[in-house]
């Protein structure tokens, strides 16, 4: 979907401290490294992420709306990366946890880089537990839509609801979060 993001930075040593925590939680690995700038990605992959002086040689500035977001592939992986922003200089802008309003499996949490620039850790998965199985049933999308509103994390014991003439999700062991 995107090439990259570039953030500005007046401090190159604390914002490596900083995203050097909040990445490897994610699996993201520093590809580049030059005394201006740094670059993340994937590994294997190439540096989608930078941080940077700015380019025209002025004061980095934060932008007022700009989010940096960062996929992780598990809601502890949100934990983790989070835990690691705050401990490398970052201000907590919002702590792991659903954010429903967005849609049912949003785990986010927000952190706010040495420079102030708003970083989103999200995992947009279903909490683990959660398991596709073979079935015959009723033909609705409706009753897994009312179960995710009501918040995968709210299940304490084994669900069933049938999605389709085929698939049934079962919840089970998802165990109830603060």
């Amino acid at each position: 979907m995107f090439s990259h993001v570039t953030a500005g930075s007046n401090d190159m040593a604390k914002s490596k401290a900083f995203y050097d925590g909040v990445t490897k939680p994610l699996g993201l690995v520093l590809h580049m490294e030059f005394p201006d700038g740094m670059g993340y990605g994937p590994k294997g992959g190439r540096p989608q992420l930078w941080i940077v002086r700015p380019l025209d040689k002025q004061t980095a500035t934060v932008g007022n709306g700009i989010t940096i977001g960062l996929e992780a592939d598990t809601r502890a992986a949100v934990d983790a990366a989070h835990a690691a922003g705050v401990a490398a200089g970052g201000k907590d802008e919002g702590k792991p946890g659903l954010r429903t309003h967005y849609h049912p499996n949003y785990y986010g949490a927000y952190v706010r880089d040495p420079e102030g620039n708003k970083v989103c850790i999200v995992c947009h998965k279903p909490a683990l537990g959660v398991s596709f199985h073979s079935f015959r049933g009723v033909r609705t999308h409706a009753s897994v839509q009312g179960v995710l509103a009501a918040g995968l994390n709210q299940l304490s014991e084994t669900q069933r609801v049938s999605i389709g003439p085929w698939d049934r999700l079962r919840f089970s062991e998802c165990s109830r979060r603060p």
